[in-house]
């Protein structure tokens, strides 16, 4: 099922503007729908990445770790493969 392009960008949008008003824990739960609902969307990489970060920030380290995987899985050769290379090895992500 896929779900229209303005409610995907909604789903990012809304991320952000949980990020900009200090709810990571509502940026979060919006950056996993994303993911959960596009497979394949084209803003994946971008939302992945977005999530790993914030992961770190509130250091959930073992998902933080486990997000950037999942980002190097999806996207081996993304934008950003060399930041998720670093986070997959880190441990006790500050």
């Amino acid at each position: 099922v896929t779900v229209p392009r303005s409610q995907v960008d909604s789903h990012l949008d809304l991320a952000a503007r949980w990020l900009n008003i200090g709810r990571p824990d509502r940026a979060t739960a919006a950056y996993e729908r994303y993911l959960a609902e596009q497979p394949a969307g084209e803003l994946r990489g971008e939302a992945r990445i977005s999530l790993c970060r914030i992961l770190r920030r509130e250091r959930r380290e073992t998902e933080a770790r486990r997000c950037y995987a999942d980002y190097l899985t999806e996207e081996p050769s993304g934008m950003y493969a060399a930041e998720a290379t670093r986070g997959a090895a880190e441990e006790g992500l500050p």
